[in-house]
């Protein structure tokens, strides 16, 4: 029966220590520090847009998921104004490339089913971010993160003349480019590490619903 409290008393100890340390660690003041990150993310607000763009509806009945698919990479800098509060910059690029389908039994139109064309998209993301820290430990951190930029996306469609349509002036490919406002919520985020870390955030905007990279605190 001794080893019961025993037992309990050691418990309470080792959650003590660890209570005692996550404060000591984040007593340590991270204002005037920087942190700078690398990530990939998918399924971002740029894809999103590219799958279901307008403009690549207007050449096929039908717009592939991107078959290539470099995801949303992003270099970051964060300046800590304060022990939680920090901000910063991110700067990224974002690649898709896919295929068009045109005609169809259903479709009313003429031509074939399949591969009729293709579409190419580069985008290019410039942002400022605030990011404040839920908890922290000493070898990791939760966090949030929201932030607004711009990205400059040029787009390239065409159709391949084997698809035998009728509509010879759209065989030769047609670029664009347009400029538009992103955002970024990110409500939870982890950070695993000291110095040199893992992070993964979770959120909707120019960095992807899933975004995980490294992250080095100076």
């Amino acid at each position: 029966m001794p080893r019961i409290p025993i037992l309990v008393a050691a418990l309470l100890l080792l959650c003590s220590t660890m209570h005692i340390n996550a404060q000591v660690h984040d007593s340590v003041d991270h204002a005037g520090r920087f942190e700078f990150a690398i990530t990939d993310g998918v399924l971002s607000h740029d894809q999103w847009r590219g799958i279901s763009h307008r403009e690549a509806r207007a050449y096929s009945d039908l717009v592939d998921m991107p078959h290539t698919l470099s995801g949303a990479a992003f270099v970051t800098a964060h300046y800590y104004l304060a022990n939680r509060l920090a901000v910063g910059v991110s700067l990224g690029l974002d690649n898709q490339r896919g295929r068009l389908s045109y005609g169809g039994p259903h479709s009313g139109n003429s031509g074939i089913y399949g591969d009729a064309g293709y579409y190419r998209r580069e985008c290019y993301t410039a942002a400022v971010e605030a990011a404040y820290t839920y908890e922290r430990w000493p070898d990791g951190a939760v966090y949030c993160l929201v932030g607004a930029g711009a990205s400059f996306t040029h787009c390239e469609y065409g159709i391949y003349p084997t698809a035998q349509l009728n509509f010879y002036n759209r065989y030769k490919p047609v670029s664009r480019s347009v400029t538009y406002l992103v955002p970024q919520v990110t409500p939870i985020a982890f950070r695993a590490g000291r110095r040199l870390a893992v992070i993964a955030e979770i959120g909707y905007g120019y960095k992807g619903l899933v975004c995980l990279g490294a992250s080095y605190r100076v």
